[in-house]
């Protein structure tokens, strides 16, 4: 079992606060095969009426879907919109006690039209305008009682007025007085009551509108990373879509995680499920990198489904424990190229430190796979890399580096070598290509005399200006 496996199992039973605005969402589902004679739209015969739970009612879902005993704290209309709420949260699982109802509001609802898996349209019900003052003083005399059984608290603000900057700090305060890891899922509108909290996971355009600049590139995504942190002392997740996500943390480290999802259909809810999982993982006193990759593979589970969703840790574990089999021995590995190449698989080598995973790292790999049909990556052990870097490296051991990397979609396998140089490796398996960066020539790669021998190439795969674990390192620590 990975430690990453080992990890999604201590969510079990984990006491979780979910807290924001509480929606329904509705799928009007069926198909169209005319136009309406009335006007020039399409005429949905609607085939199935589903409910699914919305906002931070959604968060708790996927809390509850993780096997955690959650707690559901907002505000629903009285009306049958938030009957239906509270119905589908007892079978659920999911503590509504501290659903307050307010007969001067109207439960938030958004109605969804769909054919064909495809949405046509969404209608939205909702009002405008931040809770009563008496309604924001229940919540925040409830959440500090209840803040304090729990292991973890989630806002999920989706600035539709139950989130109060009053009633943030408030929770915000509780947390950190009582050391509890508190995320926040954020809208640029409240950003300063924010401050304070263990983790806040803004997207790319959230985070645009946060930092007043347009993040078009990596150098972008660092300067909004560190502006963020500036601005809330805050640990910094960035999601990125279809490029993954960046963990900045407060003291300095910066990972960089490519996404999972194999083909995204719906990214309704993603950002749920992040702040979720994140949550779930300092609660099991995880690292932030650790829970940011099982938070990343659990988004790339959701996208893949259509319509607000979640993932059951059934499916988690699943998807990590098939990525824990990357990682093989040299004499497994040489099984495993001779039964590919009697396939007439390409096979191909690189190797590194891979310390500290960057967008060059990411890049330079996904040149590599496309040399071949098989990327086998030579790792070096931590007492290689010590010896080749020097003291203080490397900043991750090799059991996180192998996790990292085996996230990786261009990684098939991965192979330690605690030798200087893979010469020993590159023997045994006999690679068809070798790839090195681009500040080598084909005669300074340790393998090209074994590849003039064997029919096999040497390919120089173009680095990316600027990008280096040691320049990043740097750049850090001058922080």
């Amino acid at each position: 079992m990975s430690e990453l496996s080992r990890i999604v199992r201590k969510f079990k039973g984990k006491k979780i606060l979910a807290i924001g605005d509480i929606m329904l969402d509705t799928y009007l589902e069926g198909e169209v095969s005319r136009i309406s004679p009335e006007a020039p739209v399409p005429v949905l015969k609607v085939s199935r009426e589903r409910y699914v739970l919305g906002g931070v009612a959604n968060t708790a879902v996927n809390c509850a879907r993780m096997k955690a005993k959650v707690w559901l704290m907002g505000v629903v209309g009285d009306d049958t919109a938030g009957k239906a709420l509270k119905d589908i949260l007892k079978k659920k699982g999911i503590n509504a006690r501290n659903v307050v109802i307010d007969k001067n509001r109207t439960t938030i609802k958004k109605i969804r039209v769909v054919t064909k898996q495809q949405q046509m349209m969404r209608i939205d019900h909702e009002q405008t305008g931040n809770i009563s003052r008496t309604v924001e003083a229940e919540l925040a005399s409830r959440a500090k009682e209840l803040i304090l059984e729990m292991d973890g608290v989630i806002i999920s603000d989706y600035t539709k007025g139950t989130l109060t900057p009053k009633l943030i700090q408030q929770v915000i305060r509780t947390c950190s007085q009582n050391k509890i890891p508190l995320v926040i899922d954020p809208k640029p509108d409240n950003i300063k009551a924010y401050k304070g909290a263990t983790l806040i996971t803004p997207n790319l355009l959230e985070a645009e509108k946060m930092c007043g600049f347009p993040l078009k590139g990596e150098r972008e995504i660092e300067q909004a990373g560190k502006k963020l942190i500036e601005l809330t002392g805050s640990n910094i997740l960035l999601t990125q879509g279809e490029k993954g996500m960046t963990l900045f943390e407060r003291q300095g480290g910066q990972t960089a995680i490519p996404t999972q999802a194999k083909e995204v259909y719906d990214v309704s809810g993603a950002g749920d499920t992040v702040a979720a999982v994140m949550c779930l993982g300092m609660a099991a006193r995880a690292e932030l990198r650790e829970a940011a990759i099982i938070a990343n593979h659990a988004a790339g589970i959701v996208v893949g489904k259509l319509g607000t969703s979640s993932t059951k840790m059934e499916e988690l574990l699943n998807v990590l424990e098939e990525e824990s089999t990357k990682v093989k021995t040299l004499e497994e590995m040489k099984e495993i190229v001779g039964d590919l190449k009697n396939k007439g698989k390409r096979i191909v080598w690189t190797n590194g430190c891979f310390d500290i995973l960057h967008v060059g790292h990411t890049r330079y790999l996904n040149d590599s796979r496309k040399c071949g049909d098989i990327l086998i990556l030579g790792l070096n052990t931590d007492a290689s890399v010590k010896r080749l870097k020097g003291k203080g490296r490397p900043i991750l051991p090799e059991k996180e580096r192998a996790e990292v990397l085996s996230s990786l979609s261009s990684v098939d396998y991965i192979v330690f070598f605690g030798e200087d140089t893979p010469e020993k490796a590159l023997k045994a398996l006999v690679p068809d290509v070798i790839t090195k960066g681009g500040d080598y020539t084909v005669k300074e790669v340790v393998g090209h005399k074994l590849m003039q021998r064997t029919g096999g190439e040497v390919k120089i795969v173009p680095l990316i200006e600027g990008y280096s674990t040691t320049d990043l390192i740097k750049r850090i620590r001058k922080r």
